[in-house]
């Protein structure tokens, strides 16, 4: 097996080490039609391959840092920069991309699937490689909102679906007014009439 060097900061002394694992651990790999190599141990509930890394993967639970490291390279340990092993098969797979975390690239420990980014930009290139939203709404620009701070894309028909579920829950009693809406006399139906009193001079 030819040396393989991580995208960032990999180090010359790094060599491969797949002997850091049991050949059993290995076996617990399935080939996919697509070329995934899918982890069929144990599974987090955020659909991430978890187990125990040995070697220069000692102290890793994440399957696909594991294999990263013992495959491909080192993952530099910079406090300024968080860096991600990111599955760029999900990111190939359009049809995936709404399935969160059900995601079976999640599992992938096919070495040549994985590839070190940054946390802001694995972010954005999931975000960027989606078409619809969890509840199955198309992400056109006219249905985006960008976050300036994280870049992350957020579905605004959720958006006004989610603001008028709340408003119709505080109509029907079952969620609490905002305190800006009991500044502006809004009852919150939710508590005796002499308690909606009391919160309003307190908001006032």
């Amino acid at each position: 097996m030819g040396e393989r060097q991580g995208s960032e900061g990999a180090q010359s002394s790094w060599a491969p080490s797949p002997q850091a694992m049991s050949v059993d651990w290995w076996w617990k790999f399935e080939r996919q039609p697509g070329g995934c190599l899918l982890w069929t141990g144990h599974v987090d509930r955020a659909g991430y391959g978890r187990s125990k890394g040995n070697g220069p993967a000692e102290g890793e639970v994440y399957v696909h840092r594991i294999v990263y490291k013992l495959l491909v390279g080192p993952i530099p340990d910079e406090p300024e920069v968080r860096l991600d092993v990111d599955h760029d098969c999900h990111n190939q797979d359009p049809i995936c991309q709404h399935q969160g975390d059900q995601c079976l690239h999640r599992r992938c420990g096919e070495w040549s699937h994985l590839v070190l980014k940054g946390h802001g930009r694995n972010v954005g290139d999931a975000a960027a490689a989606r078409t619809h939203c969890a509840r199955g709404h198309l992400l056109s620009d006219d249905n985006v909102r960008v976050d300036p701070k994280s870049g992350a894309r957020h579905c605004k028909a959720c958006n006004r679906q989610r603001q008028a579920q709340f408003r119709k829950q505080v109509a029907d009693g079952e969620r609490k007014p905002p305190p800006s809406w009991l500044k502006d006399g809004y009852r919150d139906k939710t508590r005796s009439s002499t308690d909606n009193k009391a919160d309003v001079k307190k908001a006032l």
